[in-house]
């Protein structure tokens, strides 16, 4: 924004839509100093269902991209000339490629390639490690959020440990801790679970990665000895069905609760007494 003297960081997402990495931005923006930096979203698809909760003065841009396209790289390079950005900051693998190609049509920005986890088990891909190694050469930083993260960015693409900065997600506990403990009960109740019952819990993408599938085979076994523990997966996704489908079969459709999409997440966690992530 002409005349605003504060720097400005361009975020870059894939979507605001409600996974964890889009959740942690959030969370960022609400807390970050805005007094000494401009923030703005730039999504390379639609806004995303978690748009509406970003704070007032934090503008979203979206692109609208359908497909992956060579000329996303072209758009994000725009708006960083428009918004006169000083750090653009792609928050997944799935943005790298078009934020090194803004990189080289702006050079004055400063990149950062964000490493959350990569949405398949295994190692980066070819065009993973292409892109890592030209951003490389264009004086890119890294940013992980684990020790593992940052290692596999080191062994696998070759950064250099100096170059990779570890920054864990940070995660707000006064909200869980304001909320009373009825609250917590009337929703368990509308999940058909007692005040008493022990309730592990999991959020995240019903997709292959996250490995719901064996983490009902766990929570299987562990029902099989304790009946009163009930587990409660919050999230969608393409293996939905058939991961309910699952727990029919495993005679657990009393005991599993897919709550589907949710936007208040703090409250779910709140209902539970243990989170499990069996995660690639």
């Amino acid at each position: 924004m002409l005349g605003d003297p504060r720097p400005t960081i361009l975020h870059l997402v894939n979507s605001l839509d409600g996974g964890g990495t889009e959740r942690a931005l959030l969370r960022l923006l609400d807390e970050f100093d805005r007094t000494s930096y401009r923030h703005v979203v730039v999504t390379l698809r639609d806004a995303g269902g978690l748009a509406p909760n970003l704070p007032s003065n934090v503008a979203c841009r979206a692109i609208g991209a359908c497909a992956k396209s060579k000329c996303l790289g072209l758009a994000v390079a725009r708006i960083a000339k428009q918004e006169n950005a000083r750090i653009l900051h792609a928050r997944n693998t799935c943005c790298w490629a078009d934020a090194t190609i803004a990189k080289l049509l702006t050079p004055r920005v400063h990149l950062v390639l964000g490493f959350h986890g990569l949405d398949h088990a295994g190692r980066f891909s070819r065009r993973d490690r292409i892109v890592a190694s030209v951003a490389r050469c264009l004086g890119a930083g890294f940013v992980s959020v684990s020790a593992s993260g940052r290692d596999k960015l080191t062994g696998e693409l070759g950064v250099g440990r100096g170059h990779v900065s570890r920054l864990p997600n940070g995660i707000t506990l006064r909200t869980a801790h304001e909320r009373p403990a009825a609250r917590r009960d009337l929703l368990r109740k509308s999940f058909g679970i007692a005040p008493s019952d022990f309730v592990i819990g999991t959020v995240g993408s019903l997709t292959d990665v996250k490995r719901i599938d064996l983490l009902l085979a766990a929570f299987a076994e562990t029902h099989a000895t304790t009946s009163h523990t009930r587990l409660l997966v919050i999230g969608d996704g393409p293996n939905r069905a058939a991961l309910q489908e699952s727990a029919r079969q495993a005679g657990l459709d009393d005991a599993v609760v897919f709550t589907g999409w949710r936007n208040d997440i703090e409250s779910y966690l709140n209902a539970m007494d243990a989170y499990a992530c069996a995660s690639d």
